[in-house]
């Protein structure tokens, strides 16, 4: 309702400028009243030229492409806007207005100081744990700690066994006198002792001492006999390489 309105209000005030005497000595050659503006009379420089424009007349150029108005004394055309960049409105774009200095004078160069920081905005959630990184090299020993104090003694072990027990009861049985003195001590502890081999018994033997005693038969036969001190008497305790 209310864009009817106004379409017939500029309708009557169209008609009241064209009963004007200055209007009716130049008759508008062409108007459009439209739903979404008004279509000034189109005219060439030369069409210009032929007619006696009163102040404030408007028409559009169709050489300039510009809208243009009588000031009473001459047409005037309104101007271009000037660049938001061209600080001098010269039209010209100078070294100085390359405010970014991109090397290229555009709107990017338009843009006003930078303001002050805004207050920092609070902390965001925590993110996940990474993965765990690899373990680094070791580092190097330290010096060693001092000794601690030493520990009670434990509890003393149970006696041990004397050499000569063969069976362990902790009784001196008669087998157990080895050498045979009615005693039993040390003395009845000594290994074996190898005296050798030979066809003769060796000189002065002592108590368990061993002696291989090679000796041959007269039926051809031979064989080594091993025998061992037992006081003043060579007791045979085994044989061996006996040949038949």
């Amino acid at each position: 309702m209310k864009t009817t309105h106004t379409k017939y209000l500029l309708l009557l005030i169209l008609i009241g400028i064209l009963s004007t005497s200055a209007y009716a000595q130049n008759p508008i050659k062409e108007v459009e009243l439209q739903m979404d503006g008004v279509i000034f009379p189109r005219m060439s420089d030369t069409d210009k030229g032929m007619i006696n424009p009163v102040l404030g007349q408007c028409i559009y150029n169709t050489d300039t492409k510009r809208l243009e108005c009588y000031d009473g004394n001459n047409w005037k055309s309104g101007r271009d806007g000037t660049n938001c960049w061209d600080l001098n409105s010269n039209g010209i774009a100078d070294a100085n207005e390359d405010v970014n200095g991109s090397g290229t004078i555009d709107v990017l160069d338009c843009k006003g100081m930078d303001g002050q920081n805004g207050a920092p905005g609070q902390n965001g959630v925590d993110g996940q744990d990474g993965a765990p990184g690899q373990n680094g090299v070791d580092g190097q020993d330290g010096a060693p700690g001092q000794n601690g104090l030493n520990g009670q003694n434990g509890a003393d072990g149970q006696s041990g066994i004397n050499c000569w027990d063969l069976d362990g009861d902790g009784i001196n049985d008669p087998n157990e006198d080895i050498n045979d003195d009615q005693l039993f001590n040390a003395q009845d502890c000594h290994g074996l002792k190898y005296l050798g081999q030979g066809n003769t018994y060796p000189s002065s033997p002592e108590d368990g001492d061993v002696f291989v005693l090679l000796k041959s038969q007269s039926n051809g036969h031979s064989c080594d006999y091993i025998e061992m001190r037992l006081g003043m008497l060579w007791v045979r305790i085994g044989e061996s390489n006996c040949s038949t």
